[in-house]
């Protein structure tokens, strides 16, 4: 297929996924008021109409550049080439990057939360992931039978733990076993998501915690200084480890002057991660923690350059 047709393509699926998103409606039975005697209200709902503006935009720019190469293509000029290896890698590590993210955020909802919620007997009521996140927060809703302290702490804190048992695997994994790099970049990208997810929560405990941190505290499970060093244990051990895969992976791809960089450039994510968790609603973080998020880049070009010292 050409480059223009897969564009094509490209753009026509984000419009109609936008123009999906904009008339969804979801409809549900709203909570009782106080005295209610007649039926439950219908409450009416548009859930996705937050994504339509992005996914329009996208497509908008997708067919822009459909335009551009048929008019490139018709102005007497050699046709374009195709992409080259570097591209289609730089590519794939990208949209690797995005799915895995999403994907991760199903796992702490349904494979954390909802998991031990079955296990232990009880309802999942509801599931909302968000495609936004850090930007807006995912959550499920779960209805439990009469359980004791340990029992609710293990459903609360089983996002978190999950998440770290399944990244600390793939890490271990990837590390004792190289793998291809088409298997190899998304292995990488939901164990570093599912690390930096849970960790992120964990260290919240120190400086303000949320979600299901702030609710394993407030049961006494954690204090804000324990939470704080095992947040901090889990992303230390998971940068060492996801650093030396990545670095291993990039090395046939990539010279030795633009190694340390690329790796440096890969931790942006936690940058990234951060500035978009201060801009969510629901957190309420201090703008402060910005520059933290920038620690881990400017961290490995220092290993790094001690490395090729040596």
């Amino acid at each position: 297929m050409r480059r223009d047709g897969g564009l094509l393509l490209v753009s026509a699926a984000l419009l109609i996924a936008a123009s999906f998103s904009y008339l969804y409606e979801y409809r549900y039975i709203g909570l009782v008021p106080e005295g209610w005697t007649g039926s439950f209200p219908v409450v009416i709902t548009y859930p996705c109409r937050d994504y339509a503006l992005p996914l329009s935009t996208l497509g908008a720019l997708a067919l822009v550049s459909v335009i551009y190469l048929r008019l490139q293509g018709t102005s007497g000029m050699a046709p374009s080439q195709p992409f080259s290896p570097a591209a289609l890698n730089l590519a794939f590590f990208v949209a690797a990057g995005l799915v895995t993210k999403v994907a991760v955020e199903i796992m702490h909802e349904v494979g954390g939360h909802g998991f031990y919620v079955l296990l232990l007997g009880g309802r999942v009521l509801e599931v909302h992931i968000s495609l936004l996140w850090p930007l807006q927060s995912s959550y499920i809703w779960w209805s439990l039978p009469d359980l004791g302290s340990p029992e609710q702490a293990l459903v609360m804190g089983g996002g978190i733990l999950n998440c770290v048992i399944v990244s600390f695997i793939l890490q271990l994994f990837l590390f004792l076993r190289p793998q291809p790099w088409r298997l190899a970049v998304p292995l990488l990208w939901f164990a570093c998501w599912n690390c930096i997810s849970s960790a992120g929560y964990l260290l919240s405990g120190g400086f303000g915690a949320f979600g299901d941190v702030a609710e394993l505290i407030k049961m006494g499970v954690l204090a804000g200084v324990s939470s704080f060093l095992l947040g901090l244990a889990v992303f230390t051990v998971g940068y060492l480890l996801l650093s030396i895969v990545l670095r291993r992976l990039l090395k046939p791809l990539v010279s030795a002057k633009k190694l340390g960089y690329a790796v440096a450039g890969f931790w942006l994510t936690t940058a990234l991660v951060v500035i978009l968790t201060v801009f969510n609603p629901h957190v309420k973080a201090s703008p402060v923690l910005i520059p933290v998020g920038f620690i881990p880049s400017l961290l490995w070009l220092v290993v790094e350059h001690l490395w090729r010292s040596k």
